[in-house]
């Protein structure tokens, strides 16, 4: 079933505590309906719907899977939690549960939802990095999976229900970090993605089940930080963008996006390296004219002639755009990237446009957001309306997104190992 992937899944126990005051056993029926409320990101059909206030506040969930006693877990909770959101949080306690190495074995490992809502500002959104953290050095595991979601925000976009299917995954330790993702036009059935920082000039071309068609290097290219990826179809083929734009630190005082023709790849064959180095058709160097970012998101619109950008900050990110030189080399001028929208929107990791140039998507850790736009609209006018919005499927640091041809379709990846890759049926324009 598209609405139920076998990878795994959320089962959460009617055993809840809220606001840490009182221990309620519920019905099965009652815990279901909390779960909903309280936003667990799960496989199948999920919907929620928000409110507008004037007030924008965010909602975190952190799952922790730790199987501690429940006398530790409180005394991280009055030490830890408490004091950084004193007004208290909601805890869900349950399990998650994970197909096993032998045929029809089970995993299932004791998990805690801590439900947070808070103000859409940095200071909530550092104090949830602390308690995030804290909860690995002090029970040890991974690091806390992470969602952030508007909550109660004014103008809240509208809530969809979608349905997921998991693929495969990518289990190449060449792609330790699948950072960005593109769609294949020359090669059917092929995604293109490439690592995070520290790796090499180099993309992947993914079969549809995640492994391995082909890995080509960019010839006079850098990786310094590449974030995403781009497809644009052109007449007798497609152009790849990849953007070399990571920044966390804001310290850079400029950014490449590097273009190259996505090349045709034997499909006779299971696993192929290009022989050739793929050669460098334009390197755009651009920079921002109010000072450093850190930008994750890249997407290309050829009948606007530009490409557009989505910084990423907590609760809030800048869109901004560039125009389409192709003929950019690495002596050119550089570039200044112009605003074109500030969104109240969390952490935006992944971007793009279908490619009709009718939808753009949007993609958090947690949620996605797609924006309608109709024939020759400004995208200032674009990103002044609410979009939809509606919950990715579970994903420990997901941060790439596509579109299939007909844009009805999204694909995902994670920046881990094995890294699931899950197709999204997007609701209808």
């Amino acid at each position: 079933s598209n609405y139920a992937p076998a990878a795994g899944c959320w089962k959460v126990f009617a055993d809840v505590r809220v606001g840490f005051s009182e221990r309620r056993m519920l019905p099965p029926l009652a815990a279901l309906l909390l779960v909903f409320a309280a936003g667990c990101t799960a496989p199948g059909l999920h919907a929620r719907r928000t409110t507008a206030p004037v007030t924008p506040w965010s909602r975190s969930e952190l799952f922790c899977e730790t199987d501690v006693t429940s006398t530790a877990w409180k005394k991280f909770l009055d030490e830890v939690v408490l004091p950084r959101f004193p007004r208290g949080v909601t805890v869900i306690e349950g399990y998650r549960h994970r197909p096993g190495e032998a045929p029809g074995a089970a995993v299932r490992r004791p998990v805690r939802i801590l439900v947070i809502e808070h103000p859409d500002d940095a200071v909530a959104d550092r104090a949830v990095e602390e308690i995030r953290c804290a909860c690995r050095l002090r029970f040890g595991g991974d690091l806390p999976l992470r969602t952030d979601t508007p909550a109660a925000a004014a103008g809240a976009a509208r809530t969809f229900p979608v349905a997921f299917h998991r693929l495969g995954a990518i289990r190449d330790p060449r792609i330790p970090e699948s950072s960005g993702l593109a769609w294949g036009w020359r090669n059917p059935g092929i995604l293109w993605t490439h690592n995070d920082s520290g790796g090499r000039p180099r993309i992947f071309a993914l079969h549809m089940d995640g492994s391995v068609a082909a890995v080509c290097r960019i010839a006079g290219a850098h990786a310094v930080d590449w974030e995403d990826i781009a497809a644009m179809p052109v007449p007798g083929g497609a152009l790849l963008f990849i953007g070399d734009f990571g920044d966390n630190r804001r310290k850079r005082s400029s950014y490449h996006i590097y273009v190259v023709a996505e090349p045709e790849l034997d499909s006779h064959s299971a696993t192929t390296l290009c022989s050739d180095t793929l050669p460098l058709l334009a390197d755009i160097t651009f920079r921002y004219p109010d000072g450093p970012h850190d930008t994750e998101a890249l997407a290309v619109d050829p009948r606007e002639r530009c490409i557009l950008l989505c910084t990423k900050a907590p609760g809030r990110c800048g869109i901004y755009r560039l125009p389409l030189d192709l003929s950019a080399k690495p002596d050119a001028p550089v570039l200044v990237a112009q605003p074109v929208a500030s969104l109240r929107l969390p952490r935006v990791t992944g971007m793009d446009l279908s490619a009709d140039g009718r939808r753009l998507i949007l993609v958090t850790y947690g949620v996605a957001f797609l924006f309608g736009r109709n024939p020759g609209e400004d995208w200032s006018v674009v990103f002044s309306r609410t979009p939809q919005h509606f919950a990715m499927p579970p994903r420990r640091q997901g941060e790439s997104i596509c579109f299939d041809p007909a844009g009805m379709r999204a694909y995902l990846t994670s920046e881990i190992l094995p890294a699931p890759l899950w197709e999204v049926f997007l609701p209808l324009p």
